[in-house]
């Protein structure tokens, strides 16, 4: 058993709580406090809400049944249906797990919700009472102390019926004795202490505070802890729950059944079985105090539960409804006939129903029509059978709160009946064949609660199901279709309310809107020639190819007649490449506006989130622009594949994937160039914020950012943070960490005087003129300047001689501008040049980048290129790297270039400083 003392509850009340009030409180001014923390990627569990209510009212009646009658007081402000406050923490799991020492797990819980405290109380002395639905780690702490309870998910695993004895001498467990009186048994020792009972050494199991909890509820208090309980102010003589809980689960008003909750024992039940089963009345209730518990034995090969002589209207819409659990998740079947012979079938059969009971309470309801018989009977019967599959000694079942209730309409609304339509009722997109429908709960009045059963589905005006919880999913539906959703309240009583929730959704069409867009089929649907399909493409067999033949030309990629929806969000993905790099521009008619696209001379993803203007209507004939050169650039080809226009799901309750696999390579001392993957969930359009040292340095739609300007002899911590159209933040990346060198590194940088200090030397130039200027450069006292005749000619500016091994990666890093606002046809090369082989003679040829276009702006921009060196046949001494420019391009303007290197991957690396 774990502790926390005195000096952690300092620091709680202190921090977080408000001070509490001077005035005097009245006796039953404070109350107990009973909350149910969700970790942010853990979900809402109705039935471990339902199973506290359950307990707390175990637990006020064992207290009143030791204090002559009084016990605690809870708050009223749980859900409509506990007396549980549930709330649903900012954090995922692993963060209460994130340390061991002692006090941790309870720290952060407490820390984690004080927000929510302090909304529900000002007063730091009522009790607190936190259950976590995460596993402390070991070593960390929970358990009580004065005013406060926090325990983890093995108390709501033990007292659903899902958890083991727990810690303990087993040998005191009797065999019959179920494992939720052990857990509640240890949570009456919890809310003891809490309540300011010292805890006591083990050994004494008649006291509560020590091992009397494995005895419970047999076990007693003495006479000291009874006078300091009676005295303390969260114990009253009048108290509200229990009387609220027996009139929640009293099966009431219109049910047909019998005393269906087992409040006045078995009769009139009907228990039978041809073995050795047994059926008794416990006080383990679902939400009262009693339920039935049936045992079944290997020998048990027909056990039913029923009762006789019930009343039924003929062609009437009843729903039966019970709860029910068993501890390893049979099933059961279910019917109602006629108690006769011959037996006839009045609406429900053994064959056609059959419920999965789960190893926890849960509600199960049973909508149908009375058949068989044209005026009342009184000799209806209802029968529960247990299913006999894989029999294990000692089985049990357990069952309560069983109704049968006629059905009605209206909308009759009073304080007696105060049901309203569910609220806020949203339909959300799963896939295109599933729709799931979430609402909160239509009362707003305290009674409200005690009456609400269930709601009923209707899909386009027919029944489709029924459900307990504030969320359904419809399974059933078509894609591309639209959808007319109603949810309707219904009571204890049966009352179906004819004023419903609606909701009305169209589900998303089936695939890619797009034909062939992997151009398998050649050119069909895009209107290309066949020499324009070429073999093999990115994915499959082909890709569409398209090549300029002369300047100034432009070419279309195109598909019309695809449709497109309103209110639906769509991606458009394709992979591309060009041969010199270029801008292409891509637009969907009523939905993606016209946008530049830069490609590479490497195959590249690409995907662009959009969806229909609000004010536009169904597009049934839009089309796909892909707009390719629209610049001067003769004798360049463009080749796509695999292009896909794709409606997307809403991603409304799922979080999204922080990126993954950060890394880094440095390209200089002060450099580094960071890459990423993407979310595992990426829906397309995510934009990443780059942090460093735990503060924001910039934003990029790629995943790729370079970081420049770093100080020497640091090290600095990385995280990137993903963001989408949704407004879906994700959680930060695991942390990189980046070590610069001590000082600045000689002989690594394989350009010669990248900085341009020493003036243009080894620098040359070709029908441009070249020098080194003093104006604004990134580092140092000057940056190289290029700059264009009036009448520009093929242009290049380079530097020989640059020594290369094969088969090695390479990082070239640099910064450049240009006077020109827009400026795309710099384009880098590096190329080994013109040669003979055994006399042979041989072109320049490509050693590494082979025409890599350079989108340049007005404004200093680093650039970080990572090449491989092929292998080859001669030394790579006489390697080129160049600036080029294409004749004719038009160029008219001047370039700037500052801190060129290009370094071995890794190099810089090997010379980091070493904290």
């Amino acid at each position: 058993m774990k502790f926390i003392y005195k000096t952690l509850l300092t620091l709680f009340t202190f921090l977080i709580l408000p001070a509490a009030s001077n005035a005097s409180l009245q006796l039953n001014d404070k109350n107990v406090h009973f909350i149910y923390i969700s970790p942010a990627d853990v979900p809402r569990k109705e039935h471990y809400e339902r199973v506290l209510t359950s307990t707390i009212v175990d637990l006020q009646l064992w207290f009143a049944s030791q204090l002559d009658g009084a016990s605690f007081n809870v708050a009223e402000e749980g859900h409509p249906w506990t007396n549980v406050s549930w709330y649903q923490h900012s954090h995922k799991s692993s963060l209460f797990n994130s340390e061991t020492n002692s006090g941790q797990f309870m720290f952060i819980t407490l820390l984690g919700a004080h927000s929510f405290l302090q909304s529900q109380s000002p007063d730091p002395n009522d009790i607190w009472v936190v259950f976590v639905d995460v596993d402390a780690a070991p070593n960390q702490d929970w358990g009580a102390m004065e005013s406060i309870v926090v325990v983890p998910a093995e108390f709501l695993k033990g007292l659903s019926g899902e958890g083991d004895t727990g810690t303990g001498p087993t040998s005191l467990f009797p065999w019959w004795l179920p494992d939720q009186l052990r857990w509640k048994g240890e949570l009456a020792w919890f809310l003891g202490i809490a309540l300011g009972l010292p805890p006591q050494p083990p050994g004494n199991t008649n006291d509560l505070m020590s091992e009397g909890f494995l005895y419970y509820p047999d076990t007693a208090l003495n006479d000291d802890h009874k006078t300091l309980l009676n005295d303390h102010d969260m114990i009253a003589m009048s108290y509200r729950a229990v009387t609220y809980a027996r009139t929640y689960s009293f099966p009431g008003f219109g049910s047909s059944l019998e005393n269906g909750s087992f409040e006045s024992g078995l009769n009139p039940w009907v228990f039978t079985t041809d073995g050795s089963g047994t059926a008794f009345v416990d006080y383990l209730g679902h939400l009262s105090p009693n339920s039935l518990i049936i045992t079944m034995n290997d020998d048990d090969s027909n056990t039913q539960l029923s009762q006789n002589d019930i009343e039924l209207k003929p062609d009437t819409e009843y729903f039966l409804s019970f709860a029910a659990y068993s501890e390893k998740g049979r099933d059961l079947n279910v019917s109602l006939a006629s108690d006769s012979s011959p037996s006839n079938n009045y609406g429900i059969t053994l064959s056609q129903t059959r419920f999965d009971l789960k190893p926890y309470w849960d509600v199960y309801l049973l909508r149908f029509t009375t058949q068989g018989f044209d005026l009342p009977v009184e000799d209806g019967k209802l029968l529960f059978r247990m299913v006999n599959s894989d029999i294990d000694n000692d089985r049990r079942f357990y069952l309560d709160e069983i109704m049968l209730t006629e059905i009605v309409r209206g909308d009759y609304v009073s304080m007696a009946h105060p049901e309203f339509p569910p609220r806020n009722l949203k339909a959300s997109l799963l896939s295109n064949t599933e729709v799931r429908l979430s609402w909160d709960p239509g009362q707003t009045n305290s009674y409200g609660p005690i009456l609400t059963l269930a709601y009923f589905i209707h899909r386009n005006g027919e029944y489709i199901g029924v459900t307990t919880t504030n969320s359904f999913e419809d399974k059933t539906v078509l894609a591309g279709s639209y959808y007319d959703y109603e949810v309707r309240t219904v009571n204890r009583a049966g009352l179906e309310l004819i004023d419903p929730a609606e909701v009305s959704v169209f589900t998303l069409p089936p695939g890619n809107r797009l034909m062939n867009g992997g151009f398998e089929e050649g050119g069909i649907y895009w209107g290309l020639a066949k020499d324009k399909i070429v073999e093999p493409g990115y994915i499959g067999d082909k890709s569409a190819s398209i090549c300029l033949r002369g300047t100034g030309s432009e070419t279309l990629l195109y598909q019309n007649s695809f449709d497109l929806y309103l209110g639906v969000y769509y991606r458009l993905s394709f992979h591309a490449r060009s041969s010199l790099g270029d801008d292409i521009r891509v637009l969907v008619h009523e939905g993606l506006p016209e946008m530049p696209v830069e490609l590479t001379t490497e195959w590249q993803y690409y995907d662009y989130l959009f969806s229909k203007p609000e004010n536009s209507p169904v597009t049934w004939n839009s089309h796909l622009l892909i707009r390719v050169g629209q610049d001067p650039r003769p004798w360049q080809c463009y080749e796509f594949d695999d292009i896909i226009l794709e409606p997307v799901i809403v991603p409304e309750d799922e979080p999204l994937d922080p990126p993954t696999s950060l890394s880094s390579s440095m390209g200089s001392e002060s450099l580094v160039c960071l890459t990423w993957k993407a979310p595992a969930n990426n829906p397309g359009g995510v934009e990443y914020i780059v942090y460093r040292d735990e503060t924001e340095i910039g934003r990029t739609v790629s995943k790729k950012y370079i970081d420049h300007g770093l100080d020497l002899s640091q090290l600095y911590e990385y995280t990137v943070v993903a963001t989408d159209p949704f407004g879906r933040i994700s959680q930060a990346s695991t942390v990189h960490q980046v070590a610069t060198p001590d000082s600045p590194i000689d002989g690594v940088n394989l350009v010669q005087n990248g900085g341009f200090e020493g003036g243009m030397f080894p620098w040359k130039s070709e029908a441009l003129r070249a020098y080194a200027a003093a104006l604004d450069p990134v580092e140092g006292l000057s940056c190289g300047r290029i700059h264009f005749p009036i009448v520009p000619k093929k242009a290049s500016f380079w530097q020989s001689r640059v020594v290369l091994e094969h088969e090695t990666q390479y990082h070239l890093s640099f910064f450049a501008r240009s006077n020109r606002a827009k400026n795309d046809e710099m384009i880098l090369d590096v190329t080994a040049p013109a040669g003979s082989f055994v006399g042979i003679p041989y072109g320049p040829y490509s050693f590494g980048i082979d025409e890599h276009s350079i989108d340049v702006s007005t404004d200093w921009q680093a650039y970080f290129i990572s090449f491989d060196t092929p292998s080859s046949f001669f030394g790579g001494e006489s390697t080129t790297l160049s600036f080029s420019f294409e004749e004719l391009s038009g160029l008219l303007g001047s370039y700037s270039l500052d801190q060129v290197f290009l370094v071995r991957d890794g190099e810089i690396e090997n010379h980091a400083w070493a904290p």
